[in-house]
């Protein structure tokens, strides 16, 4: 009986520092996992600005590179209408 009145209060002791650790260790992997959250984040904001200026650029350059074409055949379509012109007057 004199051992049955020491094992259960050492049992208690027992389980409540195992809750205790489990706590610790549950806020402490949680405050890492905050802190490698915003580290993700703030490198996928990085990523994300790069990407968008890479886009913004590609965009820039195949605006420019469509807008040369157009002028480019506005001229060549205005040169065959002025040639249609002269040989419709030559044939009159």
């Amino acid at each position: 009986m004199f051992k049955n009145v020491f094992v259960i209060p050492t049992l208690i002791v027992l389980l409540l520092g195992a809750c205790f650790y489990f706590f610790s260790t549950t806020v402490t992997l949680n405050s890492s996992i905050k802190v490698i959250k915003e580290q993700k984040e703030n490198e996928l904001n990085i990523k994300l600005g790069q990407e968008k200026e890479l886009i913004k650029k590609e965009l820039e350059s195949k605006y420019k590179t469509d807008n040369d074409l157009y002028e480019t055949m506005a001229k060549s379509l205005e040169a065959e209408k002025q040639k249609t012109r002269e040989l419709q007057e030559k044939s009159k």
